[in-house]
């Protein structure tokens, strides 16, 4: 008689309002887990973009999260653990990991944090909140060093989604985003914030249009749009810019366009943007933060955060002198990556 697998049930908390990268790096790993050895539950916001995002799964369960640290919410993770049998939890954002830390300390858990964002912990607060945890997880080489005052940290890059592994042509994707073939594009892809560097983007745009007159500037994602309409009023550019908002396959984006802009000012950890453009092999323009170093090699240029007059006299060298992208997605494998969680919550149940 064949002994039965022991199976786990993994709590995972995402309490972001608006779709990000992160959000799609916790279905690709959900959609990848082992199904005979692990349960994935999700905790969301109650009316986000998270939410929508989750529908159809099973156990999924919206959530209040009204701040920081919401005690009803609490009250309710906690009988959601009981009543699921929960082993491990899985905190996917910062504040996720506030009330993983809290539940750690009532439950006795083990707990894994996913850091995505490349930005310092100064704080004495929040660095005492990551030492609670049992494995902290880390999407890009630059976070690591971040985080020396932790000895429990794993590097787990961030995974492309298979479907990249098929992007449509140009044609295709400019008639599905019911754009003029006789234009030239540029994109950009991800959360509309201030961090995203969109309005740097868009100054450094107005400059390429004097002697680019036939190339528009693509923006596909979902925020706060006023300064950027804004901005684009200001500088004439409303028949130049166009603000897709969300889109629920972005191939058709990177496809329709010459190259792509990662435009962020500070946090960025591991782009999926720029592995997704690259995946379609579209070559890339990004600031030098984060993993892009390491990602865009010598299928594009890096510049400086904030540099308008660099930012545009990059995108004009990739218009003039394209460059041949040399790119293998499968290094980014879901299943790959949803293997090394599996074996990080295999640890924490054996310890």
């Amino acid at each position: 008689m064949e002994r039965s697998i022991e199976k786990f049930n993994i709590l995972h908390i995402d309490t972001e309002k608006n779709l990000g990268g992160g959000e799609k790096q916790l279905k690709l790993l959900i959609n990848n887990l082992d199904n005979n050895r692990f349960n994935s539950f999700i905790a969301v916001r109650r009316g986000s973009d998270i939410e929508e995002f989750f529908r159809g799964y099973k156990n999924t369960y919206p959530l209040r999260f009204s701040s920081g640290f919401d005690i009803s919410s609490i009250a309710k993770l906690k009988r959601l653990i009981n009543d699921n049998h929960i082993n491990i939890i899985h905190a996917h954002t910062g504040t996720a990991a506030n009330y993983a830390s809290v539940l750690k300390f009532i439950t006795h858990l083990k707990t894994v944090a996913t850091r995505r964002v490349s930005i310092p912990i100064i704080n004495p607060a929040k660095k005492l909140k990551y030492k609670t945890f049992d494995r902290i997880v880390v999407v890009s080489k630059a976070i690591i060093n971040q985080l020396n005052f932790l000895k429990n940290i794993d590097w787990i890059e961030s995974a492309v989604d298979t479907k990249f592994l098929n992007c449509p042509k140009r044609e295709k994707a400019l008639k599905m985003l019911d754009l003029n073939g006789s234009f030239r594009y540029i994109c950009n892809v991800g959360k509309i914030e201030s961090m995203k560097g969109q309005k740097y983007l868009i100054r450094a745009f107005s400059l390429l249009k004097k002697d680019f007159p036939h190339v528009k500037l693509l923006i596909a994602g979902k925020g706060n749009n006023e300064q950027l309409t804004e901005l684009i009023d200001k500088l004439r550019l409303k028949k130049d810019v166009i603000l897709l908002g969300f889109v629920k396959d972005t191939r058709y984006v990177y496809a329709s366009s010459d190259t792509c802009v990662v435009a962020s000012l500070f946090g960025e950890g591991s782009s999926a943007a720029i592995k997704e453009a690259l995946s379609c092999k579209i070559p890339i323009v990004a600031t030098d933060i984060g993993s892009a170093h390491y990602l865009v090699k010598n299928n594009g240029i890096l510049v400086k955060p904030k540099d308008v007059l660099n930012l545009k006299e990059a995108m004009e060298t990739l218009l003039e002198n394209p460059i041949a992208v040399n790119f293998d997605p499968m290094e980014f494998s879901p299943k790959e990556m949803a293997k090394k969680y599996e074996q990080i919550y295999l640890d924490c149940m054996k310890n």
